[in-house]
């Protein structure tokens, strides 16, 4: 995993570099994974952690996403309201997109008495 101060980086990053970072990761990890597949990589342990560095990279630039995303909701289409309200409905929004419908109630069966 990354240390503290690779993670402070990562944030100060702009979507730009995020992606050339991720690109380079994966070219990495696909690198070492090959090494292992030839029994040329002695520490697999590695492998863990570029993948641990390209699951953060992968979620910093996604976070960046979603703030953007909500900063133009609050600054275009509604100026007047404060920003706890948005943000209530866009997480409205996002449960309502992901909720399944749930299945209808079945009733139970039961036995009818003096029935074998």
């Amino acid at each position: 995993m990354p240390k503290s101060n690779d993670l402070l980086e990562f944030r100060g990053l702009d979507n730009m570099s995020l992606i050339k970072k991720i690109k380079l990761a994966k070219v990495e990890l696909d690198s070492l994974l090959f090494d292992k597949n030839l029994n040329k990589l002695k520490d697999t342990s590695v492998i863990a952690k570029k993948k641990g560095v390209i699951a953060h990279l992968s979620t910093v630039l996604r976070q960046k996403e979603l703030v953007s995303e909500l900063e133009a909701k609050i600054d275009k289409k509604q100026p007047a309201k404060k920003i706890e309200e948005v943000v209530k409905e866009s997480v409205k929004e996002v449960e309502e997109k992901t909720m399944t419908k749930k299945p209808a109630k079945t009733s139970k069966i039961t036995k009818k008495k003096g029935a074998k």
